[in-house]
């Protein structure tokens, strides 16, 4: 993302943090059920889950966002990543739903549901 002209670095950077950990994982997945939690530097950890067994745990994998700014440049980066582990299914078409649902709603191409997004801010 880039940040927009006359806004401050670290704002930007706030704004995108608090978009990302306020974003309604669940709202996108509603028959998935899932664990999102904030990280310390600002992403979000969202885990799939299912109910447990004697054989498998209740993570069902999952996904991490991390949000970094560049060094020395006006922009954001905004990478996810995947975590298969505890999966006996792929959740790639899982995955790539709620990594659309994310991208249209950080860019306001989507409705309310989604929280405002901080496209003042970025680009």
């Amino acid at each position: 993302l880039s940040i927009q002209p006359q806004v401050d670095t670290e704002m930007a950077l706030a704004k995108v943090q608090r978009y990302t950990q306020s974003f309604p994982f669940s709202a996108v997945l509603p028959v998935q059920p899932l664990q999102y939690l904030p990280t310390h530097e600002g992403g979000v950890e969202v885990l799939f889950l299912r109910k447990k067994t004697q054989d498998k745990g209740s993570v069902d994998g999952g996904m991490r966002f991390f949000i970094i700014r560049l060094d020395e440049t006006d922009k954001i980066e905004i990478i996810v990543k995947r975590n298969s582990k505890g999966q006996t299914v792929s959740k790639s078409f899982t995955e790539k739903i709620v990594v659309k649902a994310y991208c249209d709603g950080i860019a306001g191409e989507v409705d309310e549901r989604t929280g405002k997004a901080p496209t003042e801010y970025v680009a």
